[in-house]
């Protein structure tokens, strides 16, 4: 039988090495959602980069003469949106090569369009989907 004193330390030593084991889990649990929130970003991220340079090339190739534009740059835009690009993208992408292989020409701007408003939610910009999508290209006039 134990005597008071002992009964006393038995239960502080109950109270801090339960206190202890509480402090490690959580310190674990936080590590580990920490961890996996960085992952998350990350991948977040490199998808973000790769879409706006994607979206770049392709807005930098549309409207413009054949010939224009670096076929490169094109064609490297073609394969990010198939590796980062959502579901919708990529269907309209395929729409895109499909009407280019049947007829040699084919709008980008719906895929801009929805690259562009999926880019802006992804960056927290405020949503712009109502308005209209236009571009701009310079002519030398003389």
């Amino acid at each position: 039988m134990l005597s008071g004193d002992e009964t006393m330390d038995l239960k502080i030593l109950v109270t801090i090495s339960g206190s202890a084991i509480i402090a490690i889990c959580g310190w674990f649990i936080a590590h580990w959602l920490a961890s996996h929130r960085e992952q998350r970003n990350k991948r977040r991220d490199i998808r973000i980069s790769y879409l706006i340079e994607a979206y770049r090339n392709l807005a930098n190739a549309a409207h413009r003469n054949r010939g224009e534009p670096e076929a490169k740059d094109l064609e490297m835009a073609v394969h990010d949106i198939q590796l980062f690009g959502t579901e919708k993208q990529n269907d309209l992408l395929n729409e895109f090569l499909d009407q280019y292989e049947v007829s040699g020409g084919a709008s980008v701007d719906l895929l801009l369009k929805d690259m562009r408003d999926d880019l802006r939610h992804e960056l927290h910009i405020g949503d712009i989907s109502g308005s209209r999508f236009r571009f701009f290209r310079w002519k030398n006039i003389g």
